[in-house]
């Protein structure tokens, strides 16, 4: 499977994380959201929820609800238990950068792309969703302290606008209320007062805006005496116990005056990089997260808080189960901050262990393979599991490139991008001889031989044969590989294919030759490569098309990143590309434009996200199970067998 473009998938870390001994955490049972009328019944999708990015608390409910960039979990300490949300249940796609609980009894998300989600607490409906339009994306999201919220919104072109919900009406009008002309930067912070004025920190500075005038812009890079300094990032805003303005930035901590706009740096020699800022309102004190740790201002004195391994990256305050407490999201957790360190709230559950970002799948009768960025992982009753390397309880190493069985139903060979070809028997990694550590993809052929492309080489070797063999390879470098027996229709010998940046080739073993497909498959980027199984002709996915043996008919201009056939007597096949799924029927061995494709998106399906990058069907019963790589988890979509 070829790499898609590198999207950034999971949060910075600001240090080596060192694992937590969590045997002292309270059990905490992780479930699925089940609403009454599941949005879509024919969807279950999978994904890590370990990697944190926004926390609310639930103060009515006492619940912490946390944005993860594999959904949405809502811990309740009261229940002991986590429950878990994500596509399948309405969310338009996994990830999700902003959250927000308003007083009326609902829970507002903004995705990764742009789109606002909204669940109704104590009902069993799922997530609805409101689109922002073609030329608008969600941002942030805020609940406003006299009701309702307040969501940023972005233009394509880069604009900045508000939009804003009628406390006495539940409606969301995602028409720009107001379009803040101005504004420069993305919106990295945002505090909203109950009489409508707004305050937006940006990577340019602060900008504060009554909903009537064009916003007024605070420079902190101006000191007492007029002089310019270092451009001021804001990172956090929050009023503090003085009622004045707490501003957290790159360059430290300032607190402003917001009935005459004058700032002063709130306390002396602080100059860390703040991450987050949170008022304990019950002992009125400021709790801060900086790049050096966690502490808090006590009487404008500064208060280192307690070492740890982990450095909290958002912080929140409240009381959950008649506890008062500041709590902390951080690398793969949520925290309770205490005086003698940072205390797990809730164990993870075992699926999130598996990593969100696919690049390969593999579906047997048994289980179902992923391999991720970050290792290889299998699913079998039920539950994912990791697969640890040979040397121990290592994991396999990251950068799994393609997965091909083996001879023997309970064989997986694995290409590894940093640690060579490796060898899976009965979901255990054995060692092999691999003649080099950076394998970009792997074939194999009836017989046991293996074929694998390197960054500079092809190397084969037959069944039995311990000898690797080297071969000429195309340059650029190999994307995806496939193997054509030489009884396949057309074909008097055995060929290897070879999709590469620049084009697709014909490996020929019996007479070591390598040639370049001519014509519109020159220069194209081949990203996909499978066979038709009932005419076992070759179909390729590139990036402007897809392309059918032995003609290299072109069909359609879309970037194909992944291809699966539907095993049902009527064919089919299914395409991935990254603006969702397809499904076509075809006809004469050809797509037929006479009937319309099906298309799923994370809009009105339950894919973990548009970006396909890998797909794969297998059988079970009556039922035919698609199964969805993408960047942001993985999606099982279940059909008839026909």
């Amino acid at each position: 499977m070829a790499d898609p473009e590198a999207r950034a998938i999971e949060p910075r870390q600001l240090r080596e994380i060192q694992p937590i001994d969590a045997s002292y955490v309270q059990i905490n049972s992780h479930f699925q959201f089940a609403p009454s009328v599941p949005p879509y019944p024919n969807w279950t999708t999978f994904s890590s929820q370990s990697q944190m990015r926004d926390l609310v608390l639930d103060h009515s409910q006492t619940n912490l609800w946390i944005a993860t960039w594999g959904g949405i979990l809502c811990w309740s300490p009261a229940l002991r238990q986590v429950i878990r949300h994500n596509s399948e249940h309405g969310l338009v796609g996994n990830p999700i950068q902003s959250i927000a609980v308003e007083q009326a009894g609902h829970v507002w998300a903004v995705t990764q792309s742009g789109a606002i989600c909204k669940l109704t607490l104590n009902s069993k409906d799922g997530w609805q969703c409101y689109q922002t339009g073609l030329d608008w994306r969600a941002q942030h999201v805020i609940a406003r302290p006299s009701g309702g919220i307040v969501a940023v919104l972005r233009h394509v072109n880069g604009g900045i606008a508000i939009a804003e919900t009628d406390p006495l009406v539940d409606k969301l009008d995602l028409q720009p209320a107001r379009i803040l002309d101005g504004v420069e930067g993305d919106v990295s912070a945002i505090l909203a007062d109950a009489d409508g004025s707004i305050w937006l920190g940006t990577d340019w500075g602060l900008y504060y805006n009554t909903g009537v005038s064009k916003p007024r812009f605070v420079d902190l890079s101006i000191d007492k005496e007029g002089n310019r300094g270092l451009r001021i990032q804001i990172r956090a805003l929050s009023y503090g116990p003085d009622m004045m303005l707490w501003i957290g930035t790159n360059w430290g901590l300032y607190r402003l005056d917001p009935t005459c706009f004058s700032y002063e740096t709130a306390v002396q020699g602080m100059i860390s990089e703040v991450l987050s800022l949170t008022l304990d309102r019950n002992n009125h004190t400021m709790w801060i997260s900086t790049v050096s740790g966690v502490g808090r201002i006590v009487n404008g004195v500064w208060e280192s808080g307690p070492s740890a391994t982990v450095l909290p990256q958002l912080l929140g305050s409240g009381i959950l189960n008649g506890m008062n407490s500041i709590w902390a999201i951080a690398s793969e957790g949520v925290y309770r901050v205490e005086t003698n360190g940072l205390t797990p709230a809730f164990r993870q559950d075992p699926e999130d262990e598996l990593s969100n970002s696919i690049q390969c799948l593999y579906s047997d009768a048994d289980s179902v393979w992923a391999g991720t960025a970050r290792g290889l992982f299998y699913f079998n009753a039920g539950q994912w599991h990791k697969v640890n390397s040979s040397n121990g309880n290592e994991p396999l190493p990251w950068n799994i490139r393609s997965l091909v069985p083996g001879t023997n139903p309970d064989e997986l060979w694995v290409a590894a991008g940093q640690s060579g070809l490796r060898y899976i028997k009965q979901c255990f990694d054995l060692p092999i001889f691999s003649p080099t550590t950076h394998v970009l993809a792997v074939a194999a052929d009836r017989s046991g031989g293996l074929w694998m492309g390197t960054p500079d080489a092809l190397y084969g070797r037959s069944y039995g044969n311990s000898t690797w063999k080297g071969y000429l390879a195309p340059n650029p470098a190999i994307q995806v590989m496939c193997y054509q027996p030489p009884t396949t229709k057309g074909t008097s010998n055995a060929i290897i294919w070879i999709g590469t940046a620049a084009g697709l080739f014909a490996y020929r073993p019996d007479i070591d030759q390598l040639e370049l497909v001519r014509g519109e498959l020159e220069h194209r980027s081949i990203q996909a490569l499978a066979f038709d199984p009932h005419t076992n002709e070759l179909w390729v996915g590139t990036d402007e098309g897809l392309f059918s043996s032995p003609d290299w008919h072109r069909f359609g201009t879309s970037s194909i990143y992944a291809l699966a056939f539907n095993p049902g007597s009527e064919g089919g096949l299914w395409l991935g590309t990254k603006n969702g799924l397809e499904r076509h029927p075809l006809l004469d061995s050809s797509l037929t434009t006479s009937i319309e494709p099906s298309h799923f998106t994370s809009e009105n399906s339950g894919l973990a996200d548009d970006w396909i990058t890998a797909l794969s069907v297998r059988v079970v019963g009556s039922t035919c199970e698609l199964w969805v790589g993408t960047s942001a988890g993985v999606s099982c979509y279940r059909y008839q067998h026909s």
